[in-house]
């Protein structure tokens, strides 16, 4: 079902409030003109490059998934969401889109609203944001199975640029060829955990790392053979199927946790499925469907990590009730989360950012050149996967071929007789450079800069300038705001956030999202309000936060 408007958040809010007609549209006569606002949606598909709201994840909630409407009726081009009032199957006539037929909802249209479903994928939100908001008069025809529905999205223009590039959750920096950290091994350990890995947890992305991503880049259809470019490379792409994939997997594995209290003894269609669901995360119990000794020692080993018992003579101890379920799930959630710390740090103009650091890539290189530069730039290309060979001194043909087809993928150059190509000159250097600093670790970075204390007392300093400066901002944050909520003070949390420098965000809105969630936990880590992401309270604008707020405006 479609739940709310996502484009009708990011130009209005909630839209244009309209004064009701004497008439409802159940009691005028067919066919009639009424002037209308309509905006557009779409169905949001993993591995887009850009998305509204820079993930995946976020643009499903935006759409309510986009796979059925509130009539129960799969999304298809022509498909319109109308206020309660517009009975389902209604026809209506819209001028530049076509003849369309009420299927949907959503919470956000009401009075004059309507919005179009413009496709999937990046084009369905590229032609969904060029359309934008427009107020227009439409035909109305009532449910008329004469009347056929004529729509040609196609013919609709597409935004160029538009939408956040794609922002996945755990793995933020791209992995390749020789890099050795602890992204590279939780990505080894979740390639095992679903069947892509069975070498050693290491660390060090080698061969058999490159392989195992090169396979599930095949099996997900994300490059059609490994001759591709980023074949065997963890770039931004397969990072964002790879996390959709582990959170489809997690889901599923969820999905078959028994709702019926069982105990040893017991045995049926229920055992085998808690004991499927035990197996996928790496207990030894046999799938046998009977509630057996060895299925009762692994919900044992789960009530002690949830600390529901203390030993194996404790009430419950082996038994699979309501808490240990949840127990269960938890485990299972905890078996296909990346162990990464990733948090936004604001960088406002206003604050004392920490030092920049240094170009990986300083010399300019061409054909002929020997020496360490060229070693360290043959090294980084074989990493990205534009070059095959074994690392030399040497600057040769096949080094400069690997360097064209980097400078290729980077839109730096187009033909290999384009001025520059093959050659590594500054904008050449600061893309390589770029690609090194993105894959050092974030999680150290993030630690070394909130070290020093001259750039927390700055921040802190500039926080209680802007606030006092700012203070009507505060006074209307009354209500607690928590992940997924919409509520018009979330808006007024991001503008704070945002005269803060902590919200990174482009536009303003009343929903609490992944940028609203992060944006606040920076603030909260920089306060000491919380230890790290993984607190209770963490994202959540809570009475805590607030009282902090009003103590640097009074202070």
């Amino acid at each position: 079902m479609y739940i709310f408007c996502a484009f009708a958040v990011f130009f209005i809010g909630t839209g244009k409030a309209y004064a009701q007609d004497t008439a409802t549209a159940a009691e005028r006569s067919f066919p009639y003109k009424d002037t209308f606002v309509i905006s557009g949606y779409y169905s949001p598909e993993a591995g887009q490059a850009r998305y509204v709201t820079g993930t995946y994840e976020g643009d499903l909630r935006l759409n309510g998934n986009g796979i059925v409407g509130g009539s129960g009726k799969p999304v298809y081009p022509g498909m319109l969401a109308a206020p309660p009032e517009i009975t389902f199957g209604t026809k209506i006539e819209i001028p530049g889109i076509g003849i369309l037929a009420v299927y949907d909802r959503g919470g956000a249209i009401k009075n004059k609203r309507l919005d179009v479903w413009m496709g999937r994928g990046e084009i369905g939100m590229r032609r969904a944001l060029a359309w934008g908001l427009k107020t227009v008069e439409g035909t109305v025809y009532g449910i008329d199975e004469t009347i056929q529905e004529s729509v040609d999205l196609d013919s609709l223009p597409l935004a160029k640029d538009v939408g956040l590039l794609v922002k996945t959750r755990y793995f933020k920096a791209n992995l390749g060829y020789g890099d050795k950290n602890g992204d590279v091994e939780e990505l080894q350990r979740l390639l095992s955990k679903t069947g892509f890995y069975n070498g050693e947890i290491t660390g060090t992305y080698d061969e058999a790392t490159r392989s195992a991503v090169l396979d599930f880049q095949l099996d997900k259809n994300i490059i059609s053979d490994d001759s591709e470019n980023g074949a065997g490379y963890f770039g931004p792409k397969t990072r964002s199927f790879f996390e959709a994939f582990i959170e489809e997997k997690k889901q599923s594995i969820a999905g078959i946790v028994p709702f019926e209290t069982l105990k040893p003894g017991d045995s049926g269609g229920s055992v085998a499925e808690l004991q499927q669901s035990l197996a996928l995360i790496g207990f030894s119990s046999s799938p046998s469907a009977v509630y057996d000794a060895s299925t009762a020692q692994a919900i044992i080993e789960i009530q002690k990590k949830a600390g529901l018992i203390e030993k194996e003579s404790d009430f419950g101890a082996g038994y699979f009730g309501p808490q240990t379920r949840e127990a269960l799930k938890k485990v299972i959630a905890d078996a296909y989360t990346p162990s990464i710390e990733n948090l936004i740090v604001s960088n406002p103009s206003t604050t004392l950012s920490p030092p920049k650091p240094p170009a990986a890539f300083t010399d300019t290189l061409k054909k002929g050149d020997r020496g360490q530069e060229v070693r360290k730039l043959q090294e980084e290309l074989r990493r990205l996967n534009f070059l095959r060979i074994a690392p030399t001194d040497y600057f040769g043909e096949v080094t400069e071929h690997a360097v064209f087809k980097f400078q290729q993928s980077q839109n730096i150059v187009k033909n290999s007789d384009d001025p520059g190509a093959g050659y590594v000159g500054p904008h050449t250097r600061e893309r390589l450079s770029l690609m090194v600093r993105q894959r050092g670790d974030t999680s150290h970075a993030i630690a070394e800069a909130t070290k020093t204390a001259q750039y927390i007392a700055k921040q802190k300093e500039d926080d209680k300038k802007n606030l006092q400066t700012n203070e009507s901002l505060v006074a209307v944050l009354g209500e607690d705001l928590r992940y997924g909520q919409r509520h018009d003070d979330v808006r007024a949390l991001q503008k704070m956030l945002k005269t803060l420098g902590y919200y990174e965000g482009n536009l303003l809105s009343d929903y609490f999202g992944d940028i609203t969630r992060d944006s606040l936990i920076a603030f909260q880590m920089t306060y000491g309000l919380i230890n790290s992401k993984n607190d209770a309270n963490a994202g959540i604008f809570d009475a805590r936060t607030r009282e902090t707020i009003e103590k640097i405006v009074q202070s």
